[in-house]
This record gives C-alpha cells, sequence and structure tokens, in this order.
C-alpha cells in the first residue's frame, strides 16, 4: 500500500534558508518538489487536515494566512516565544530557548532523526537569523552545544554566517 501525501504550501517566503549557497526561491522549491506539492488556485470551500505554523507565538501572527489556516481540522504550533497563546490543538512551545530551529533541533532528537548535512544547515540558518548572528540576550550555552553538535555534521557554520548575516539583500 503506498500513501499519498499531498502538501499544501499557503506561505510565501522569499528565500528558503536550507541551501544558503544557492539562492533558492519559493516558487523555484515548488518547481523541484512538483509532485508532492498542491499547488493553490481556489481556497474558497477548501478544507485541511492539518496546518504548522512554526515560529509565530499568536494566530494573528499568522497574517493574511489566518483564513486558510483557520480551514485546518487540526493544528500544531512549534515554537520558542514565551509569549506564545497556546492558540493551536497542540502547541509545542520552549519558551526558554533562543530560537525555534532549536525546539525543532530537540524534536527531531527525540524522534530519533538522522541529521544530514542538509538538515544541520537548514537548523544552523535557522539558528543564525532568529538569534540576530547570535546576538540575543537569549543566546546561551545550550544554543552553542546545538551548533557545535552540527558542526561534527560537516556544517560550515563560518560560511552560512557570512552568507546569512554579513551580506546585504538588496
Amino acid at each position: 500500500v503506498k500513501s499519498i501525501i499531498k502538501i499544501t504550501i499557503f506561505s510565501i517566503m522569499p528565500i528558503i534558508y536550507s541551501r544558503y549557497d544557492k539562492e533558492l526561491n519559493l516558487k523555484t522549491y515548488i518547481e523541484e518538489n512538483n509532485d508532492a506539492i498542491d499547488r493553490i488556485v481556489d481556497t474558497t470551500d477548501r478544507e485541511y487536515d492539518l496546518g504548522i505554523v512554526v515560529d509565530c507565538a499568536s494566530k494573528d501572527r499568522i497574517g493574511q494566512n489566518n483564513d486558510l489556516f483557520s480551514k485546518c481540522r487540526n493544528t500544531i504550533c512549534v515554537d520558542h516565544h514565551v509569549s506564545n497563546t497556546n492558540y493551536c490543538d497542540i502547541n509545542y512551545v520552549e519558551g526558554e530557548v533562543s530560537s525555534c530551529c532549536q525546539v525543532i533541533y530537540s524534536l527531531f532528537k527525540d524522534l530519533g532523526v538522522t541529521f544530514s548535512r542538509e538538515i544541520g544547515e537548514s537548523l544552523v540558518s535557522g539558528i543564525l537569523t532568529d538569534t540576530n548572528g547570535f546576538g540575543n540576550n537569549n543566546v546561551d550555552k545550550n544554543t552553542f552545544n546545538i551548533v557545535s553538535e552540527i558542526m561534527d555534521l560537516g556544517v560550515n557554520v563560518h560560511e552560512i554566517y557570512k552568507k546569512l548575516c554579513l551580506s546585504i539583500i538588496l
């Protein structure tokens, strides 16, 4: 029996940081993964089985996609903000950590996910952007321990830092 999973992306991001060495935008991602992604054409009467929100402390922060999110039968929020309002059916919130990718890292560890270099690059990219290049006051030893473990995968944190934190995007 083959399971078919259709994914609908209804958040538009200008850059996906998982491949920091290329400027990979969402349009390119959709084109490369066309078989798994269901493009939204008409969402008027559509319902969704599951909506997952990441790094978003309250429902009003979802923005223009709030109407679509309201059509989800089940909702999950993964977040690190102390101010999270627990607006989803399942809320996995670690308010003491400095980035949402640290929460995702912990979830992956708990689930026994095998970390690849690509996953590590994505996580480091998220940690760097969420902490403003390790500059926020909630960055702690645990943040650096996670990054250290990710470096063991062959991830070049310095290069990611240069691309994300030292580059000026016009």
